[in-house]
């Protein structure tokens, strides 16, 4: 009997297991090279890490669904969805002109796709990465490969949905003087919704909106093939 109630207890403790990855900082994060310094925090999960300790710090990954990301620079915080690898070791490093850090699987990093079907009666706009930009018409599904900067191409990346008066050329910049911060203030009045994922396993990502809420929900879709990558890559 008590054999028989150990194994019970075994079996039932088996899910309760934490699955875990590891996260390593690598120097020079928030350091200029004028010597400013810009003040940085993450935490993943809930769970603030050591920025400033060089050796792989241990993450709790979600037991369901995404893991939940928080990165503070400066005066300004980023809330972000990723999905971690169980065991997988990560490095967070600086990065360059458009993007303060790059965070990133220590093998075979990967970027992924987003999807998206328009239920509603008008046309929408994908946007993923903020240069990706695609019209979806009604009842049409569009996917769209997650490109970013060749020199940053492992940060957060946003996913929105738009009208299509997003798109308005007016709104591009040009160098000619506009002003552009009342323009840009127009534009964002015609986003519908947005919501950040870091893609960094080639995670294949379905975006849906509840046409009553006017809110995105992501959910996973499983993981782009070795064919399937090389071919959205290449085109």
């Amino acid at each position: 009997m008590k054999l028989l109630a150990f194994f019970a207890l075994t079996l039932f403790s088996l899910p309760c297991i934490a699955q875990t990855a590891t996260i390593k900082f690598m120097p020079g994060i928030g350091e200029e090279p004028n010597g400013y310094r810009t003040e940085f925090a993450l935490s993943v999960n809930g769970k603030p890490l050591k920025i400033k300790d060089s050796l792989p710090q241990k993450i709790h990954l979600a037991k369901k669904g995404f893991d939940r990301c928080t990165a503070i620079i400066g005066k300004d915080t980023l809330h972000f969805l990723a999905k971690f690898r169980k065991d997988e070791k990560y490095i967070v490093q600086p990065g360059c002109c458009c993007s303060f850090f790059i965070l990133k699987p220590e093998n075979n990093p990967q970027r992924g796709t987003v999807s998206f079907t328009n239920n509603t009666k008008e046309s929408l706009l994908l946007i993923a990465g903020e240069a990706n930009i695609e019209e979806v018409a009604p009842d049409e599904t569009k996917t769209e490969f997650t490109y970013e900067s060749a020199m940053c191409t492992f940060k957060p990346c946003s996913i929105v949905i738009a009208k299509t008066a997003y798109n308005d050329p007016k709104y591009d910049y040009d160098g000619n003087g506009k002003d552009y911060d009342t323009l840009w203030a127009e534009q964002e009045k015609y986003i519908v919704d947005g919501v950040w994922f870091h893609f960094m396993h080639g995670e294949k990502i379905t975006a849906e909106l509840n046409e009553a809420t006017g809110k995105i929900t992501l959910k996973p879709d499983g993981y782009l093939s070795r064919r399937e990558h090389q071919k959205f890559y290449t085109e």
